[in-house]
């Protein structure tokens, strides 16, 4: 039987993940699919949808002006289904709302949609998967409304080239998300539990939900790890002369009381290279955060019941989190990120120098930091990854079988009793007729073959692993013979019991998710010797 190797996740591995989810991927683009979308002479190429809406050139700009909502001018494209496109457009807004829309062939239906421009200047853009051949983008009105229009692109978003561009990507809905250090080496498949950004506003900091004290109002002034121009804002002192702290915060209610949260942002030095990520509710834990060092990338000095994390984004980009427990009573607290002088002191300058940039918040229940949930206006919940091949889709052998994952790193251990790697199963979410391997909250690695709820084998090994750590393990399956390894350690097994009944490969997420990723995953449909599982996961 020969070997079947598949490079891109797409490629075998059924996914679902039934929102957008980001990573840190090498991201390049296709070429351009608009016709005449820089408006340079004339706005040849593009009609109008309605009689409510006229259509003129404007000195290098397209000038839309409609009598009623949902009209504007369109553009017939010709994508590939299935692939991912992203559409980016420059609106000006004269009067009214405008927008942009991506049509389905008939023009009753939207596809994708990004969000709205109500005044002034802003470059919007959405990303989405084909559904058809011949899709619209489209500009609209939200009203009756008059707009300019620039720069209006349609690309193909090319995933993991060599010439790709490291970038915070938020994927649409069912598409897998393969993750990379800011070294620009990848971490693999990621693969998370589902998690909620309680902040409404995570990304415009002139929103009024957002405060400042002895701060000036925030400038959208520079490239953010998505990188976006001017979608970074910065965050600088109000120039009143003096000394003393600048605060910059949101206020949040509803949250779990006596929980374990994660508050986070991404943060990257400017004029000061120190910042001081805060919560406040007067309780329990003490009004208090962590510090962190924006030029060596460190976790500085940490207040009693918080602790901090600091992970590295390219470009001088540093996602800041800290993560403490709510108390018993109240539900509602200030969450904050302060520029500081050094590890400890947040007394500065009040001199208009006195400047860190800040980026992407976000507020989760949980015990540690997941990947980052942009919200436009409400809270937002990214689901989570869902990743199986059918055994019908490689050489499966109900009789005998291994598998082996490598370059798997569990980033956060939860509380629960065990975190799945790798399962094969009868059914998708059952643990009967299963034979899988899995990760402890104890951290020690272990095994199971289980039959109709009468578990067959179980094997754990007496050493405990690290979160964070790179796991290389094997599982293997023959009547009366299993085995298990993990990092080329000592192979355990047992002579007793039937193989379960399989039909899935779940990867990285059965009953719980792995919260981390994984760079390889191989079937062998037979029971490799002792030798070679260790061999494998060495």
């Amino acid at each position: 039987m020969g070997t079947k190797v598949y490079d891109n996740a797409l490629d075998l591995i059924t996914f679902s993940r039934a929102s957008n989810g980001t990573s840190l991927r090498k991201i390049s683009y296709g070429s351009e699919l608009v016709t005449n979308g820089t408006f340079d002479t004339d706005v040849s190429g593009w009609d109008e949808t309605s009689v409510n809406a006229t259509l003129t050139f404007d000195s290098g700009e397209a000038n839309v002006v409609t009598t009623t909502s949902g009209v504007g001018i369109r553009q017939q494209l010709s994508l590939t289904v299935g692939k991912v496109y992203q559409a980016s457009v420059t609106l000006t807004s004269n009067s009214g709302t405008c927008g942009l829309r991506i049509a389905n062939a008939a023009f009753n239906s939207f596809t994708a949609t990004a969000g709205d421009v109500s005044s002034g200047t802003e470059t919007i853009s959405v990303v989405w998967v084909a559904q058809e051949v011949d899709e619209y983008v489209y500009l609209r009105a939200g009203n009756a409304a008059d707009f300019n229009a620039d720069n209006v692109s349609v690309k193909e978003v090319l995933f993991d080239q060599p010439d790709g561009t490291l970038t915070l990507f938020n994927h649409p809905d069912d598409i897998p998300r393969i993750d990379y250090n800011a070294d620009g080496t990848v971490r693999g498949l990621l693969v998370e539990e589902q998690r909620t950004n309680l902040l409404t506003y995570s990304e415009d900091f002139t929103d009024v939900s957002w405060v400042g004290l002895n701060a000036a109002i925030p400038t959208a002034d520079a490239v953010g790890p998505d990188g976006v121009t001017n979608s970074a804002y910065t965050l600088v002192d109000d120039n009143s002369g003096g000394t003393g702290g600048v605060f910059f915060y949101t206020d949040i209610s509803g949250y779990a009381t006596a929980t374990a949260h994660t508050w986070s942002v991404f943060v990257k030095e400017a004029g000061l290279s120190f910042a001081f990520v805060e919560f406040n509710n007067g309780t329990t834990p003490a009004n208090g955060g962590v510090y962190f060092n924006l030029s060596s990338g460190t976790v500085g000095a940490a207040g009693s019941g918080y602790t901090g994390t600091i992970e590295d984004f390219g470009n001088g980009w540093y996602r800041c989190s800290i993560i403490f427990t709510t108390d018993a009573v109240d539900t509602s607290g200030r969450f904050l990120v302060r520029p500081a002088t050094a590890n400890g002191n947040t007394t500065v300058d009040l001199d208009g120098t006195s400047s860190i940039l800040i980026y992407g918040a976000q507020l989760e229940a949980g015990a540690f930091p997941t990947s980052y949930i942009p919200t436009s206006g409400a809270s937002a919940t990214r689901e989570p990854d869902i990743a199986s091949i059918p055994v019908t889709d490689f050489g499966y052998n109900q009789k005998a079988g291994t598998v082996v994952v490598t370059g798997c790193k569990i980033d956060r251990v939860s509380t629960i009793a065990g975190t799945e790697i790798a399962m094969l199963s009868k059914v998708a979410f059952s643990t009967d007729n299963a034979t899988r391997v899995f990760y402890r909250a104890s951290g020690a690695t272990g095994f199971f073959n289980t039959v109709s709820a009468s578990t067959n084998v179980d094997l754990s090994p007496t050493g405990v692993l690290s979160a964070g750590q790179d796991l290389n393990i094997a599982f293997t399956y023959s009547e009366d013979d299993f085995a298990t390894v993990a990092n080329g350690g000592t192979v355990l097994t047992d002579t007793s019991g039937v193989v379960a009944e399989h039909t899935v490969l779940r990867i990285g997420a059965g009953q719980q998710h792995l919260n981390g990723h994984i760079k390889s995953i191989q079937y062998y449909p037979r029971r490799l010797t002792n030798a070679q599982l260790q061999e494998l996961t060495a």
